[in-house]
């Protein structure tokens, strides 16, 4: 589950040549899309939404990351991995650094407890809380030069 988690965090990454983002593209193996009782939480969504399925979710960031110029992830803090029966539980702590259409750069630290469930299709993402701080210039890139060691 821990590497899973990586390539959750890791499938945000964005360069400049990627083309359009397409959620379901990146991120389709990974979440819950039948489930009936999924939910996804995202504090750095200005309109803090709740989203009940994947399709929501997918409505909300779709639409940001294709307007950003560049998106780039390092884990700070490994995912801690717990698993009992069919779920498994998975917090990770990461720095973003994204860079708007303008270049404008925005960093944070960003904190995600997700919740995985086993279904037919394998482990999905079925609950997600996330939670960010936005960080400064100069705390950005002393978090990164952490992340980095």
């Amino acid at each position: 589950m821990a590497r899973r988690t990586r390539e959750w965090v890791f499938g945000w990454d964005r360069a400049e040549d990627d083309g359009t983002f397409v959620f379901r593209d990146t991120f389709g193996h990974l979440y819950d899309w039948h489930g009936r009782d999924t939910l996804y939480y995202d504090d750095f969504d200005p309109e803090h939404r709740i989203a009940r399925s994947v399709a929501e979710y997918e409505s909300i960031w779709e639409p940001v990351f294709n307007q950003l110029r560049r998106a780039e992830h390092w884990i700070a803090r490994e995912p801690d991995v717990a698993r009992s029966g069919g779920f498994a539980s998975a917090y990770v702590v990461f720095i973003a650094r994204l860079t708007r259409a303008d270049g404008a750069v925005v960093g944070s630290r960003t904190t995600s407890a997700l919740v995985w469930r086993r279904t037919r299709d394998g482990w999905r993402i079925t609950r997600d809380h996330t939670s960010s701080v936005l960080l400064t210039p100069r705390e950005l890139t002393a978090a990164i030069a952490d992340a980095e060691r």
